[in-house]
């Protein structure tokens, strides 16, 4: 993970700090381990997976004189979970500080003394997801302990499993090249001074001038009406007169599309996911907004709608593709079961429909295609989430908004699959979309070459690449910022192994073959598509409900 710094983020935020507001920051991790009591002299810091089972403990060292001096309002420990051999009954996270031990240098015999003793940070265990996903740990009573700001010592973190519990895990480290999700720890800084004496009482100001006249009296009781005068005679018609001007237009009434605001104001902090614990009402609010720090993971199809503002200052997560289908890829890819032939991937649907994609604002459930291989072996599809506002969506620096495909990156299997293919990103807004954070709809990494067969003399291919997805922007002012839709590298290989591999998964762009005779690894996924279309009202779009499942 690399260390946010520069001059004008750090002034940026020392002006938001002073002024009260809250702002999130990472504290750079500056070296990451596992110790294994069953070789307590081995020292395992250049690993490229940090391994959490029976024997295995990982730790992580955090600096937080990276972060500005104030107050610690919320902390999360965010980390990639790339295999779940056994989820089993969960793990368990410990903390301290000061810390001094090295990457190189940690071993079972010198760290283990440092966690032993210690209490989980988290009240009850914590359960880890059964494919590759992200796991997250609410840290802040710990982190708020800590030291903070220039100067500050080291501070650890311990990942472990439950006693007796059975899980087996392997959490990326920052030396992982193929998926590259290194352990972040993500806090939420804000500044509370304390309240000041109250002042003396000033003098009594001076007689102001007179205030205007009042309001004139009530009318008097009307008279008695005279008696009625003489009929006068019948008057000629009078000329017609010129016709009248046409007059201004009433305002245009509220578009559904935007939803009726009856879930009032939509507020996301901490960790939120709507596909264990969903929301009561209908999607529908007034204003939206992610704090700073928080994440939302969203299950697949979603749509927020909002009559007003949407601002996304954190995460919003799209849960990936549930079915292990072709989502809108147009063919599945390949997988070789026999270990004779490389494999293609997924064709994508932009090949030949890319007018069709630019007016794709419903998406339905189904994004990416699932890598080649199926369950177990080929990762799933990038999910899919629209946000439709009346009012002006801002994503904020730092903030993300993520549906990419899943890389498939388990060893000694029997096949190595695809990557899945990017999912579909809609932002729609009747005012304007400012992005100064990051829109991503990336493919998946295919699988390396893998050995299995018991005696290790079976070898398979490399897996191909997911294909990149659809981000698709339409409002009357876009500045689209930061988007990502390329497509999924391929799996690592050599050209004497074939087979026994799938391509990857297909989107908008189409995913990569498996490694052949002539090529050493994978082929990478076609990327996917940005489009931005400026229309004064996205509303008008929507009335063709154009989906593809």
């Amino acid at each position: 993970m690399s260390k946010r710094t520069g001059s004008a983020w750090l002034c940026a935020l020392a002006l938001g700090l002073s002024s009260g507001t809250a702002f999130a920051a990472d504290a750079q991790l500056v070296a990451d381990a596992h110790i294994n009591g069953a070789s307590s002299g081995t020292n395992n810091g250049t690993a490229a997976n940090l391994a959490v089972d029976v024997s295995d403990t990982a730790l992580l060292q955090f600096d937080p004189s990276t972060l500005p001096s104030g107050t610690v309002v919320h902390a999360n420990l965010i980390l990639y979970v790339n295999k779940a051999t056994v989820p089993g009954a969960g793990v368990n996270v410990y903390a301290w500080q000061p810390s001094s031990w090295t990457e190189t240098g940690v071993t079972y015999i010198n760290g283990w003394p440092l966690v032993q003793s210690l209490t989980p940070v988290n009240a009850a265990p914590v359960a880890v997801p059964a494919s590759p996903d992200y796991l997250v740990f609410d840290v802040t009573a710990a982190v708020q302990g800590w030291t903070i700001g220039p100067g500050a010592p080291y501070g650890s973190l311990a990942v472990g499993i439950v006693p007796g519990g059975g899980t087996s895990i392997l959490l990326d480290s920052k030396e992982n090249t193929q998926t590259s999700h290194p352990a972040r720890l993500d806090v939420t800084m804000g500044a509370v001074g304390p309240a000041g004496p109250q002042g003396a009482t000033g003098a009594a100001g001076g007689t102001g001038p007179a205030g205007p006249q009042g309001p004139a009296g009530p009318q008097g009781l009307a008279g008695s009406q005279g008696p009625a005068g003489p009929a006068g005679g019948t008057g000629a018609p009078g000329a017609t007169g010129p016709a009248g001007s046409a007059g201004a237009q009433g305002p245009q009434g509220a578009s559904v599309v935007y939803g009726n605001g009856s879930d009032g104001a939509g507020a996301i902090a901490g960790l939120v996911d709507w596909r264990s614990d969903p929301p009561a009402g209908t999607l529908q609010f007034t204003t939206f907004t992610v704090a700073p720090g928080a994440i939302l993971i969203v299950p697949g199809g979603t749509v927020i709608r909002a009559t007003g503002n949407v601002t996304i200052s954190g995460q919003v997560l799209a849960a990936t593709n549930p079915i292990l289908g072709l989502g809108i890829a147009t063919s599945a890819p390949g997988c070789d079961t026999v270990g004779l032939q490389p494999e293609p991937g997924g064709t994508g649907w932009g090949s030949s429909n890319a007018l069709t994609a630019r007016l794709f604002v419903n998406p339905g459930a189904n994004g990416g295609g699932a890598g080649g291989c199926g369950a177990g072996f080929g990762g799933r599809g990038g999910g899919t989430v629209a946000i439709v506002a009346a009012g002006a969506i801002a994503i904020d620096p730092g903030a993300t908004i993520n549906a990419d495909g899943l890389t498939m990156l388990d060893n000694n299997l029997a096949y190595a699959g695809g990557g899945g293919g990017g999912g579909i990103i809609v932002l729609a807004s009747g005012t304007s979309i400012a992005n100064n954070g990051t829109l991503s709809a990336r493919g998946g990494s295919g699988a390396s070459l893998s050995q299995f067969g018991g005696s290790g003399q079976m070898f398979s291919g490399a897996g191909g690449g997911g294909g990149g997805g659809i981000v698709n922007l339409l409002a009357p002012s876009i500045a689209a910022g930061t988007v990502l839709v390329y497509g999924g590298s391929g799996g690592t290989g050599e050209t004497q192994y074939v087979g026994f591999a799938g391509g990857g998964g297909g989107s908008f762009g189409s995913g990569g073959g498996s490694s052949d005779a002539v090529h050493t690894g994978g082929y990478p996924g076609v990327s996917g598509a940005l489009f931005t279309t400026i229309v004064q009202d996205p509303a008008t779009v929507f009335l063709a409900n154009l989906h593809v499942n």
